[in-house]
Protein backbone atom coordinates (compact mmCIF):
# COMPACT_ATOMS: atom_id res chain seq x y z
CA UNK A 1 0.00 0.00 0.00
CA UNK A 2 1.50 3.62 -0.76
CA UNK A 3 1.65 5.65 1.87
CA UNK A 4 -0.05 8.41 -0.32
CA UNK A 5 -3.38 6.15 0.52
CA UNK A 6 -3.53 7.11 4.18
CA UNK A 7 -5.29 9.94 5.91
CA UNK A 8 -3.08 11.61 8.30
CA UNK A 9 -4.65 14.15 11.27
CA UNK A 10 -1.72 16.49 12.06
CA UNK A 11 -2.23 17.04 16.21
CA UNK A 12 -0.35 20.32 16.24
CA UNK A 13 -2.97 21.49 13.76
CA UNK A 14 -6.20 20.28 15.01
CA UNK A 15 -4.84 21.72 18.54
CA UNK A 16 -4.88 25.27 17.21
CA UNK A 17 -7.66 25.03 15.11
CA UNK A 18 -9.78 22.77 17.45
CA UNK A 19 -11.73 21.22 14.11
CA UNK A 20 -10.75 20.36 11.48
CA UNK A 21 -12.96 19.17 8.22
CA UNK A 22 -11.34 15.93 6.51
CA UNK A 23 -13.33 14.69 3.07
CA UNK A 24 -11.28 12.46 0.04
CA UNK A 25 -10.97 9.28 -1.53
CA UNK A 26 -8.45 6.18 -0.68
CA UNK A 27 -8.06 4.02 -3.54
CA UNK A 28 -9.59 0.38 -3.82
CA UNK A 29 -6.03 -1.29 -2.78
CA UNK A 30 -6.50 0.11 0.84
CA UNK A 31 -9.36 -2.69 1.07
CA UNK A 32 -6.56 -5.61 0.62
CA UNK A 33 -9.39 -8.12 -0.20
CA UNK A 34 -9.02 -11.09 -2.67
CA UNK A 35 -11.67 -11.39 -5.58
CA UNK A 36 -13.80 -14.02 -5.15
CA UNK A 37 -17.09 -15.11 -6.79
CA UNK A 38 -19.43 -13.65 -4.08
CA UNK A 39 -17.18 -10.14 -3.26
CA UNK A 40 -15.29 -7.79 -5.51
CA UNK A 41 -14.13 -4.23 -3.92
CA UNK A 42 -12.90 -2.41 -6.96
CA UNK A 43 -14.38 1.24 -5.98
CA UNK A 44 -12.82 3.49 -4.09
CA UNK A 45 -13.32 3.98 -0.34
CA UNK A 46 -14.51 7.59 0.08
CA UNK A 47 -14.71 9.41 3.34
CA UNK A 48 -15.92 12.94 4.79
CA UNK A 49 -15.67 13.85 8.58
CA UNK A 50 -14.93 15.91 11.24
CA UNK A 51 -12.32 15.85 13.88
CA UNK A 52 -12.53 17.73 17.09
CA UNK A 53 -9.78 18.41 19.97
CA UNK A 54 -10.31 17.68 23.45
CA UNK A 55 -8.48 17.67 26.61
CA UNK A 56 -8.68 14.21 26.94
CA UNK A 57 -8.14 13.27 23.12
CA UNK A 58 -10.03 13.44 19.64
CA UNK A 59 -13.41 12.87 18.38
CA UNK A 60 -14.13 11.77 14.67
CA UNK A 61 -17.68 11.72 13.47
CA UNK A 62 -18.51 11.15 9.87
CA UNK A 63 -18.73 8.44 7.21
CA UNK A 64 -16.72 6.37 4.57
CA UNK A 65 -18.56 4.50 1.74
CA UNK A 66 -17.70 2.42 -1.48
CA UNK A 67 -19.53 0.25 -3.98
CA UNK A 68 -19.18 -3.21 -3.80
CA UNK A 69 -20.22 -5.79 -6.19
CA UNK A 70 -21.56 -9.64 -5.19
CA UNK A 71 -24.23 -11.71 -6.22
CA UNK A 72 -27.78 -11.74 -4.66
CA UNK A 73 -28.18 -14.82 -2.01
CA UNK A 74 -31.22 -15.89 -3.37
CA UNK A 75 -30.84 -15.87 -7.21
CA UNK A 76 -27.02 -15.71 -7.55
CA UNK A 77 -27.67 -12.63 -9.71
CA UNK A 78 -25.02 -10.00 -10.14
CA UNK A 79 -25.43 -6.98 -7.44
CA UNK A 80 -24.03 -3.74 -6.92
CA UNK A 81 -24.51 -1.81 -3.77
CA UNK A 82 -23.50 1.28 -1.90
CA UNK A 83 -21.50 -0.09 1.61
CA UNK A 84 -21.61 3.02 4.31
CA UNK A 85 -20.76 2.92 7.53
CA UNK A 86 -20.90 6.20 10.14
CA UNK A 87 -17.91 7.04 11.45
CA UNK A 88 -18.01 7.69 15.77
CA UNK A 89 -14.44 7.36 16.97
CA UNK A 90 -12.60 8.68 19.89
CA UNK A 91 -8.64 8.51 20.19
CA UNK A 92 -7.62 9.13 23.93
CA UNK A 93 -3.74 8.15 23.64
CA UNK A 94 -2.16 11.00 21.94
CA UNK A 95 -0.20 12.29 24.34
CA UNK A 96 3.57 12.81 22.37
CA UNK A 97 2.23 11.64 18.85
CA UNK A 98 2.57 14.73 15.57
CA UNK A 99 0.46 12.56 13.52
CA UNK A 100 -2.26 9.99 13.74
CA UNK A 101 -2.72 8.21 11.17
CA UNK A 102 -6.57 6.86 10.86
CA UNK A 103 -6.56 4.59 7.48
CA UNK A 104 -6.98 1.55 9.17
CA UNK A 105 -9.79 2.69 11.62
CA UNK A 106 -11.46 3.99 8.49
CA UNK A 107 -11.23 1.07 6.38
CA UNK A 108 -12.05 -1.48 9.44
CA UNK A 109 -15.19 0.56 10.11
CA UNK A 110 -16.38 -0.05 6.60
CA UNK A 111 -15.26 -3.34 5.88
CA UNK A 112 -17.68 -3.94 8.80
CA UNK A 113 -20.81 -3.06 7.28
CA UNK A 114 -20.08 -5.28 4.44
CA UNK A 115 -23.71 -7.83 4.40
CA UNK A 116 -22.77 -11.39 4.51
CA UNK A 117 -25.53 -11.66 1.69
CA UNK A 118 -26.73 -9.30 -0.41
CA UNK A 119 -30.13 -9.19 -1.90
CA UNK A 120 -30.80 -7.65 -5.59
CA UNK A 121 -34.77 -7.00 -4.40
CA UNK A 122 -36.68 -7.67 -1.14
CA UNK A 123 -39.52 -8.94 -4.02
CA UNK A 124 -36.40 -11.69 -5.22
CA UNK A 125 -38.07 -15.38 -5.08
CA UNK A 126 -34.54 -16.69 -5.40
CA UNK A 127 -34.02 -20.05 -6.95
CA UNK A 128 -36.50 -23.07 -6.88
CA UNK A 129 -34.81 -25.94 -4.41
CA UNK A 130 -35.46 -28.82 -6.63
CA UNK A 131 -34.88 -27.60 -10.21
CA UNK A 132 -32.60 -24.76 -9.67
CA UNK A 133 -34.53 -22.12 -11.91
CA UNK A 134 -34.30 -18.99 -11.43
CA UNK A 135 -38.29 -18.43 -9.88
CA UNK A 136 -37.75 -14.55 -11.01
CA UNK A 137 -37.64 -15.67 -14.80
CA UNK A 138 -40.09 -18.15 -14.69
CA UNK A 139 -42.03 -20.74 -12.85
CA UNK A 140 -41.21 -23.72 -13.16
CA UNK A 141 -43.70 -27.16 -12.68
CA UNK A 142 -41.78 -29.19 -9.52
CA UNK A 143 -43.10 -25.71 -7.58
CA UNK A 144 -46.68 -26.56 -8.26
CA UNK A 145 -46.73 -29.89 -6.68
CA UNK A 146 -45.55 -29.49 -3.52
CA UNK A 147 -43.90 -32.80 -2.40
CA UNK A 148 -43.62 -33.47 1.54
CA UNK A 149 -41.03 -36.49 2.27
CA UNK A 150 -41.28 -37.88 5.58
CA UNK A 151 -39.49 -36.45 8.72
CA UNK A 152 -38.46 -38.46 12.14
CA UNK A 153 -39.63 -35.23 13.34
CA UNK A 154 -43.46 -35.31 12.22
CA UNK A 155 -44.10 -37.41 15.70
CA UNK A 156 -43.91 -34.30 17.14
CA UNK A 157 -46.43 -32.49 15.29
CA UNK A 158 -49.23 -34.58 17.11
CA UNK A 159 -47.87 -34.06 20.48
CA UNK A 160 -49.68 -32.15 22.41
CA UNK A 161 -48.27 -30.35 25.83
Amino acid sequence: MSTKNRVIIHISQLEKAHVLDFEGVLNAEIFEIEDSEFLKMHDDLHYKFQCRYHVGGIELNGKVWTMVQSKCGRCLKEVQEKVEAELKLFFDEIKGIEDLDVTEELREELILEIPMNFICSEECLGLCPSCGINLNEKKCSCNQVEQKEPSVWDALDDLSL
